[in-house]
C-alpha cells in the first residue's frame, strides 16, 4: 500500500509540474513579441524564430546553463538589465517578463546574443512570420 501511495504521489507531482508549463502557439508569440519587443515585422519574426529554437515556445523551458523561459535568458539578467521588473530568476518563466527582458538583451547585445541566430537557424524562416 505504501508503494502504491508513493507511486501515485510521484505521478501527481509530475502532472502538477507539467500543468504549470505553457507552450505558446504562433498567434500568442506574435502578440507577445509585438507587445513587448518590437513592432518591426522582420525583427519580430526573427525574435519569434529565436524563441522557437531556444524553447519550442515553452514558457518553462530550462537548460543546463540555467537559461530560462521562451528566449532562454540567464538569471543574471534579472540582477542587471531587467532588475526593474524581474526580481528573481524564476520570474523569467513568466512569458511577459521573459519577453520584456529579451527586448533589453536585444537592445544591449543584438541578435547575436542568441546562438540560434548566429548559427543561421532563423535564415529564411517562415514558420510563424508577421
Amino acid at each position: 500500500m505504501y508503494k502504491l501511495i508513493t507511486v501515485l504521489a510521484i505521478i501527481f507531482a509530475m502532472m502538477c509540474q507539467v500543468s504549470f508549463a505553457s507552450v505558446y502557439n504562433c498567434d500568442q508569440m506574435k502578440d507577445l513579441t509585438k507587445k513587448y519587443i518590437t513592432s518591426d515585422k522582420s525583427l519580430a519574426t526573427t525574435m519569434i524564430c529565436i524563441a522557437y529554437y531556444e524553447s519550442s515556445w515553452n514558457t518553462h523551458a530550462y537548460n543546463p546553463s540555467s537559461a530560462t523561459g521562451l528566449w532562454q535568458l540567464l538569471g543574471e539578467h534579472c540582477k542587471d538589465m531587467c532588475s526593474s521588473f524581474c526580481k528573481t530568476p524564476s520570474d523569467l518563466y513568466d512569458a511577459s517578463i521573459n519577453a520584456r527582458c529579451a527586448e533589453k538583451v536585444l537592445k544591449s547585445q543584438g541578435l547575436d546574443a542568441w546562438t540560434t541566430y548566429s548559427n543561421g537557424d532563423c535564415k529564411d524562416w517562415k514558420k510563424c512570420d508577421l
